[in-house]
């Protein structure tokens, strides 16, 4: 990771997990382990997409997605991350809204719209 913006980003990231409350370091942690993987050589394998959109691989019939509200990537390592699509509403994760990419873990809820989807590994 020779990449300067990537070590300014993982250092920020560092700072501001040492003086986030504990609620917030769940999502700080996270955001930092998606950008190490984005930048340790895993390749993304597959996309999942989630929204209103028939042409989502999930199909969410609710009137607070946006067509295409939210991409799962599953990288070639096994890991997955979710990210939201720019939308109006949001992304969110076990109740945070997702920021750039996440990494997703067994037990954890996604909130597209109103809808709540349990993540299975």
């Amino acid at each position: 990771m020779s990449d300067p913006e990537v070590d300014q980003m993982i250092r920020n990231l560092t700072i501001l997990k040492a003086q986030a409350a504990a609620g917030e370091q769940d999502q700080l942690e996270r955001q930092m382990l998606a950008v190490a993987l984005r930048h340790s050589g895993a390749k993304p394998a597959r996309v999942v997409t989630f929204g209103r959109s028939p042409n989502c691989h999930v199909v969410i019939n609710d009137e607070y997605a946006s067509p295409e509200h939210a991409r799962a990537t599953q990288y070639d390592d096994g890991s997955v991350a979710i990210e939201d699509c720019y939308t109006t509403n949001g992304t969110y994760l076990n109740g945070h809204q997702v920021k750039g990419q996440e990494l997703l873990q067994p037990g954890d809820v996604l909130r597209i719209g109103r809808t709540e989807l349990p993540w299975k590994a």
